[in-house]
């Protein structure tokens, strides 16, 4: 639709404006789901492996942190077997900052003096790849080892695990957060899901995945205790305080005016000191980065304006509204116009659409030649 002849812009160069863009976000995520965890995983080599396979080849070990595996079943509280396997998701991030999920089934497991150190993991139904998934304090697996299984029951084994981590030690995590890119900060909550009797310390990482610094975020970390009402620069470790069970990180996010698709970065703990907690080789969370879509409408056209010398021409009318505005929308028109809101006064040479909450209704815009403008 045609708003304004060639000679005349009516939305200010001022004002970023994407059309006919859409974002959706969805995200789900259930806490009720039996999820046990792990500090080391290990894979088997060769990828020809089935829920019955009763050995792993060669182990090699698997680099990346937050290691956990899911049961398929958002619903299920603890692991339910289907005959003896588990089906449920393999999760964690590799060193690339690059979120792995893999589907498959626990089936087997190594038991070391009657006691379960690993299960037995394997992706279905492609490409086989089998896993060891070391349950947390046992250090009795070297890459390359051969690693026996055997099929003894897995709910009950893996039950048991469950209600020793559910029981045990601490374990910590850290919140994924999502912004837009002109917020300014994204905080990331790391916390545990129970107080420890000492101090845990760690020290926070920033590991660039499709978000990168300086471009998009900086590495100028804050950190705080007090729930944000004060923040100190992240210099190296930084503490839980015992009885205590959450600390902040924020990281400042650049915004560079650029439409771009969703970014993400993650914030990783490392290893953990001080008190015990049960993943204490650390963990991470996915910090995303959205573009604000500024959608800027105009709806009227506008016909030739002419005009006596000294005398303003009738004022002709279009209409502006906008929707996740990060600015206000500025209209300017060129030299020898004038604009404004109300048809009989206010007449200048740029009229401002002040947002709220990102949104400006529909508002009608008046022109018309000024009264020092000669010719039509």
């Amino acid at each position: 639709m045609k708003v304004m002849e060639k000679r005349f812009n009516p939305i200010s160069s001022k004002m970023r404006s994407i059309l006919l863009c859409l974002f959706v976000l969805v995200a789900t995520q259930n806490s009720k789901a039996a999820t046990i965890y792990f500090n080391d995983i290990f894979q088997g080599t060769g990828s020809s492996y089935t829920t019955s396979t009763n050995s792993l080849s060669s182990i090699i070990a698997i680099t990346g942190t937050g290691f956990s595996f899911t049961s398929a079943n958002p619903g299920d509280s603890i692991f339910i077997a289907v005959g003896n396997d588990i089906a449920g998701t393999l999760q964690y991030i590799n060193a690339s900052g690059v979120l792995v999920s893999l589907t498959g089934t626990i089936s087997r497991q190594d038991k070391v003096s009657g006691v379960t150190k690993g299960l037995y993991f394997v992706v279905t139904p492609t490409p086989n790849n089998a896993y060891l998934l070391v349950i947390p304090g046992y250090t009795g697996y070297s890459a390359g080892d051969n690693v026996s299984t055997s099929s003894d029951g897995m709910a009950a084994a893996m039950n048991t695990v469950l209600s020793d981590q559910q029981a045990g030690a601490p374990l910590i995590a850290v919140s994924s957060p999502t912004v837009y890119e002109d917020e300014g900060y994204i905080t990331y909550v790391v916390s545990l899901n129970k107080t420890a009797a000492y101090s845990i310390s760690f020290t926070p990482t920033l590991q660039a995945v499709t978000a990168t610094t300086p471009a998009d975020y900086t590495n100028s970390m804050e950190y705080s205790t007090n729930g944000g009402s004060t923040w100190t620069a992240v210099s190296g470790a930084v503490s839980i305080a015992a009885g205590s069970t959450t600390l902040q990180v924020r990281v400042p996010v650049v915004s560079d005016n650029v439409p771009e698709a969703t970014e993400t970065f993650n914030l990783v703990t490392g290893t953990t000191s001080g008190g015990s907690v049960l993943n204490s080789d650390g963990t991470y969370g996915i910090g995303t980065i959205l573009e604000r879509i500024s959608v800027v409408v105009t709806s009227g056209s506008l016909a030739s304006f002419s005009t006596c010398a000294g005398t303003a021409s009738d004022a002709q009318s279009f209409t502006v509204s906008g929707s996740g505005l990060s600015n206000n929308i500025v209209i300017t028109v060129p030299s020898g116009y004038e604009v404004s809101t109300t048809s009989g006064s206010g007449y200048a040479s740029s009229v401002t659409l002040t947002q709220s909450s990102g949104n400006v209704s529909s508002t009608t815009i008046y022109v018309r030649l000024s009264s020092s403008s000669t010719g039509s």
